[in-house]
């Protein structure tokens, strides 16, 4: 049996948590996910905690992905980004704003090459407004929220949520 999104071709530029988290959920639901990693590799395989000298995080995120190393730095990994996005139904990334247009790599670009394709941006604080050009992490997102003031004993100082629930809620909305 097929699964729902069987047939989908997803190119994915994504790493972390957010853009990967979201990403693996389109690959269980059937679509054909390929992962670009910039040389030396994703972030993500480096994360805490590690199982046998790899990252479970990237371990979770990453199964029933392919993945590619392009440097999308130079216009040879440029051209084949393009020629991936050609022959894809949907991007998704999560750099921050701006840096896809700086890479040549925008939707405006890909809609050139292929005008049927959607794109997913994810990013800590939005494209546009007054902090887009922060830097998106988890912590300080949960920070600006005040959901660190809600967690932890009363009468203390704010404390972390236990798992990084603003990157993982953002994932699933993207997927959703």
């Amino acid at each position: 049996m097929d699964n729902v999104l069987s047939g989908v071709r997803v190119l994915d530029f994504t790493d972390r948590l957010a853009g990967p988290f979201c990403t693996r959920y389109l690959a269980d639901c059937g679509c054909d996910v390929i992962n670009v990693e910039t040389p030396g590799g994703a972030n993500c395989r480096t994360m805490p905690y590690l199982f046998d000298g790899q990252s479970t995080d990237y371990m979770y995120n990453h199964c029933g992905k392919k993945s590619m190393v392009i440097d999308l730095k130079n216009s040879e990994g440029r051209a084949l980004a393009l020629r991936l996005a050609k022959v894809s139904d949907v991007v998704v990334e999560n750099f921050r704003p701006g840096v896809m247009k700086r890479l040549g790599l925008d939707y405006a670009t890909f809609r050139e090459v292929n005008p049927a394709i959607v794109m997913c941006s994810i990013s800590g604080w939005g494209q546009t407004g007054p902090y887009s050009e922060l830097m998106g992490a988890d912590i300080t997102t949960q920070a600006y929220s005040g959901i660190l003031d809600l967690t932890g004993p009363p009468n203390r100082r704010p404390c972390f949520v236990g798992i990084p629930i603003t990157d993982i809620l953002a994932g699933l909305n993207a997927f959703g």
